[in-house]
């Protein structure tokens, strides 16, 4: 029989992966993990069988969240066919953006064309130099918009990709850019990051959220534009919608992302709406 040591290893990689799966994904995973299980109680398994099952299930877990993921920039990414009659909405971000644009577009469905440009909007570097290419040459009647994890990230010889100074002129060109569209704009506060980073990913210190969030508000309310503060919506329920240690969030962490953004459209297109919008 499978070892209890053993069977704690596997319910406790389940624990960690579980938020991170759509339903589809959980059947499969539920699938396999009775399979691997069953396996267990009908054969006794060596320590190193034990082993190479659980090096298995890791990755075919790991194979799943990459399949997740790269349906959700599908989605995030793919071109939108405009409805004549609706109001047309750009969400321009990195990749916490990609994942809620998705039912974002599901919540305002007749409502609104909810767009986004065809990559991950990276810094202000990036965002200073394809701005024009992302807002095309239609009307834009609301764009909801942040740059900052990219910015904050923090190089091999220690210093920000983006500083702070150097940020803060970046996003002020920026706002200047928007304006000039003349659509309603709101800004997406920089979302939390982890104290500690586990898999490779870019340094990143959540203190450094703070401060570019900081300069950030001081730079919306200089222009009066609206700040759709995600920072704060998460902080009070990281345990439960952030994967762990990593920037990213569950798919249900987006789901809530997704509510708040698409509440804060919908309430920006009803106050420049001539025409009422259910």
């Amino acid at each position: 029989m499978l070892s209890r040591a053993f069977q704690q290893r596997i319910l406790i990689g389940v624990a960690e992966l579980w938020g991170q799966q759509t339903m589809l994904l959980r059947k499969e995973m539920t699938r396999i993990i009775l399979g691997v299980l069953s396996l267990g109680l009908t054969f006794p398994l060596a320590l190193k069988a034990q082993d190479d099952l659980v090096k298995a299930w890791k990755k075919v877990a790991d194979d799943a969240w990459k399949f997740a993921w790269e349906k959700v920039e599908e989605e995030a990414y793919a071109k939108v066919k405009d409805d004549p009659g609706l109001p047309r909405v750009l969400l321009i971000g990195d990749s916490i953006s990609s994942v809620y644009v998705g039912p974002v577009r599901r919540l305002l469905q007749a409502k609104a064309n909810v767009h986004h440009p065809s990559t991950n909007c990276s810094s202000t570097v990036v965002g200073l130099e394809h701005l024009p290419e992302w807002l095309g040459q239609g009307k834009w009647d609301v764009i909801h918009f942040n740059w900052g994890l990219h910015d904050l990230i923090i190089q091999a010889d220690g210093d920000h990709r983006v500083p702070l100074g150097q940020y803060e002129r970046n996003l002020q060109e920026l706002v200047q850019r928007l304006k000039a569209t003349e659509a309603t704009l709101i800004w997406a506060s920089t979302t939390p990051v982890p104290e500690r980073i586990e898999g490779g990913g870019p340094l990143r210190r959540n203190a450094d959220a703070i401060a570019y969030n900081a300069v950030a508000r001081k730079i919306m309310e200089e222009h009066q534009i609206q700040i759709n503060d995600l920072y704060a919506l998460a902080v009070p329920r990281l345990k439960e919608i952030q994967v762990p240690f990593d920037v990213h969030f569950t798919f249900e962490g987006s789901e809530v992302f997704a509510k708040q953004v698409a509440s804060s459209i919908l309430a920006a297109l009803r106050q420049c709406s001539k025409e009422a919008i259910p």
